[in-house]
């Protein structure tokens, strides 16, 4: 029974020194595997001189993630969404030869050593690092070599760029572009990770200094952070420009940090949103406005870029508790998120007016009413074909309301009322030609009733004359 007692407790106490044995190899790993993956929620992750921190929007500290796991400096910190967890690489470590490690951190800040996964050796170290869609983390290092790493293969490979080999202190991936500030700068740098190709664009109201950290939010959304002063900024209009910085918040100064965060999550800040509903209008639906804080002001949208047949857009309705906001006018946010949907008014109908014409005596065809014109409109008047009367020729339009004779052809500028026009007649060539002829014959008749007068009174006169002698 002793004996049995003491091989039992000898092979418990193996088990125990076995234990002890594999846990010290790698603490770290062990501590790791109990530990729980992200859960992809808003916010700023940065590695701070070897350990995790978030940014808290509340005070503009950076708030530890668990203890320091003593593993001294790691660096070109990424957010794998394919997992949930962050990736890192450790330069200089004991536990590989010739290279640098990738770390995986867990929700806790804790870290596993993964091991080598064939990068070039750590020195210059790598820097810069964030993962694509694929789960792939990218990475650089000092000297601007960039190196692609398959985290579950544990494999990498060397990257050749064309336009340039940036050195950038961290970068952001959307889309399949890695995006970051120039050292010391205020250029952007634009790496396509399909291409290889690099360009760049000077970011305006970007102060030149280093940006240690980026990060992105809302799966489009880019910020940097500077280390000096702590002040965070959105870069907007990054990927075609002309690319601008706003302030976005003010945090601590960092230094041998590097930042990432769960791409597809938003409101970082913990604000909300004001967005909007076209309410069965059609056209661009205004952007979303995000990261409101409780009492700050927002100016809506007004009705341009969309619209609703038959109607006029009236404002916006918007809920909790806001109320009717005109296009254009301000909103006060509350606790809450808002939804604004547009106000639809119908129409009146528009008031139109009509060209009407008057024969004035001809006959024929009446040319047609010209209808739904509005004042201001100018119509072309009938040129006076199909329609006549008898010994006159046609002499244009004499109108109503103001506007007088206007030609055939012509135009006239519509009042606000509805318009007669009533044909012009001229006494015809035909007609005067007549009375011309009439008169000429009149004449030539007159003439020989004097011609036979004077012939008469010549022959009596002779008659008389004759007798007397």
């Amino acid at each position: 029974m002793r004996l049995g007692y003491r091989f039992l407790g000898m092979f418990a106490l193996g088990v125990l020194f076995l234990g002890i044995f594999i846990g010290g190899a790698s603490p770290a790993r062990q501590a790791a595997h109990a530990s729980t993956p992200f859960t992809c929620e808003a916010g700023f992750y940065q590695v701070l001189s070897g350990a995790l921190f978030r940014l808290n929007f509340a005070t503009g500290q950076y708030d530890a993630v668990g203890p320091n796991p003593g593993l001294g400096n790691y660096n070109a910190l990424g957010y794998n969404t394919q997992d949930n967890f962050l990736y890192a690489t450790r330069n200089g470590d004991s536990n590989t030869v010739g290279g640098s490690s990738i770390l995986k951190i867990f929700g806790d800040g804790s870290v596993e050593n993964l091991g080598q996964a064939g990068l070039p050796l750590s020195s210059p170290s790598w820097f810069g690092g964030d993962f694509d869609g694929a789960g792939n983390l990218y990475v650089v290092n000092t000297v601007g070599t960039w190196a692609k790493v398959d985290v579950s293969e544990m494999t990498s490979q060397t990257l050749t760029l064309t336009g340039g080999s940036p050195a950038l202190p961290d970068f952001s991936i959307i889309n399949g572009v890695a995006y970051g500030i120039d050292n010391g700068s205020n250029t952007l740098i634009r790496v396509n990770l399909t291409t290889l190709q690099v360009t760049s664009t000077t970011v305006s109201g970007l102060p030149s200094a280093t940006y240690g950290a980026t990060f992105v939010s809302n799966s489009t959304r880019l910020y940097v952070a500077r280390n000096d002063n702590g002040v965070v900024y959105e870069i907007s209009n990054y990927a075609s420009g002309p690319a601008t910085a706003s302030t976005f918040t003010t945090a601590t100064t960092t230094n041998s940090n590097d930042g990432a965060a769960c791409p597809t999550a938003g409101n970082p800040s913990g604000g909300f949103q004001v967005s909007f509903n076209l309410g069965g209008g059609t056209g661009t639906t205004p952007s979303t406005l995000l990261d409101k804080v409780t009492g700050t002001v927002s100016t809506l949208p007004g009705g341009s870029g969309f619209s609703r047949t038959g109607f006029d857009f009236g404002g916006w309705s918007c809920d909790n508790g806001i109320g009717t906001v005109a296009g254009g006018g301000s909103l006060t946010q509350p606790a809450a998120d808002v939804e604004c949907t547009a106000i639809w008014n119908a129409a009146p109908p528009a008031t139109s007016y009509k060209v009407s014409y008057n024969l004035g005596g001809g006959s024929g065809t009446k040319p047609s009413d010209i209808t739904n014109l509005s004042a201001g409109d100018t119509p072309t008047l009938a040129v006076g074909s199909g329609f006549s009367k008898t010994g006159f020729d046609f002499g244009g339009w004499s109108c109503d309301n103001g506007i007088g004779t206007v030609a055939g052809g012509g135009s006239l500028t519509q009042p606000a009322a509805d318009v007669e026009c009533t044909a012009i007649w001229n006494a015809g060539s035909l007609a005067l030609t007549g009375v011309r002829e009439a008169g000429l014959a009149l004449s030539a008749a007159v003439f020989l009733i004097l011609l036979g007068s004077v012939a008469l009174l010549t022959a009596r006169l002779k008659g008389r004359t004759l007798r007397a002698d």
